[in-house]
């Protein structure tokens, strides 16, 4: 892609992850910068401070590849073929290349915007595979800097036990959230935009991508009329947070062919069966009618003293 459009006074803006990635997203014409500033509005990105990899867009008139619902643009195609074609992941898998241009197009319907916003942030979701993170269907809710999970398929009660928990609990997002391993191995949270509501229920949102908070623990969701929190054991876990990055990469699945996905379903695997050894599980049985937030209460002081007993 030609870079005669940009210079520098060129909207840019900047996203950084608790494993160390660090994006500079620039808009390379002014075509672009209205997506640029949508973007950092639904990611609560702020501006760039010229450190790490670039992702460079540039927005062109007429019909592009990704006018489809479920498809992605060319240049996108070639990204995941290249991070996928490091499998099988080790810890020396090499990242993603440092320079990435994506060419998208202008849709008057909203809906194909989005998409084209999805698809981008689809480039950090890949590169954190490629280091050990995932997406997953899960709310991430926060107490005191330590962070909690609470996944499920849809309907099982996620967003309803977000509205209801009280202070000190913040909700940072009710339904996606997106695990990055730092070069420690210690695992961290961040918020992810709940799509559907720009695609479906059309009332929009903002998240605050770049907080990461560090991982306790995952509460797999289920509503009964007794309350009742178990540990799982690391077997159930793994299957148990399989399904939930099945449920939040379903898109994904459409877009990449069935033996790319095979491959980036078995790098979550291994990226899954290294989590198991630092963050613990839980299946949290709920009636959301009752004070539940006190089962909560207590996993956290009980994970935040394991790692004080580790220290």
């Amino acid at each position: 892609m030609q870079n005669s459009h940009h210079h520098e006074s060129t909207p840019a803006v900047g996203l950084c992850l608790a494993d160390g990635a660090s994006w500079n997203i620039v808009a390379e014409n002014p075509e672009a910068e209205l997506f640029i500033k949508r973007l950092a509005g639904v990611m609560g990105l702020s501006s760039a401070n010229g450190v790490g990899r670039k992702l460079a867009i540039q927005v062109q008139e007429g019909e592009g590849a990704d006018t489809e619902l479920g498809r992605m643009p060319g240049s996108l195609k070639s990204l995941f073929g290249e991070a996928l074609a490091d499998y099988p992941w080790e810890e020396e898998c090499s990242p993603l290349k440092v320079n990435i241009s994506c060419n998208l197009y202008q849709h008057e319907d909203e809906n194909h915007e989005t998409l084209q916003l999805i698809h981008l942030s689809s480039v950090f979701v890949l590169d954190a595979v490629t280091r050990g993170g995932m997406l997953l269907h899960g709310a991430l809710i926060e107490r005191e800097g330590m962070g909690m999970i609470l996944a499920g398929p849809g309907g099982v009660g996620k967003t309803t036990a977000c509205s209801r928990l009280p202070e000190p609990w913040q909700v940072l997002s009710d339904d996606i959230t997106l695990i990055v391993r730092d070069r420690t191995g210690k695992y961290w949270a961040h918020p992810w935009p709940t799509w559907s509501r720009f695609t479906v229920e059309k009332v929009g949102g903002s998240w605050d991508v770049g907080r990461g908070i560090e991982l306790q623990a995952i509460c797999f969701l289920n509503q009964s009329q007794e309350m009742d929190m178990v540990y799982i054991g690391k077997g159930e876990m793994v299957c148990l947070t399989m399904e939930s990055i099945e449920q939040a990469n379903r898109l994904l699945r459409k877009r990449l062919k069935e033996e790319s996905f095979r491959k980036l379903s078995n790098l979550h695997f291994r990226n899954v069966c290294k989590m198991v050894d630092s963050v613990r599980g839980y299946r949290l049985s709920l009636d959301l009618e009752t004070h539940f937030w006190g089962f909560l209460d207590e996993l956290l002081g009980v994970e935040i003293g394991r790692n004080l007993d580790k220290r």
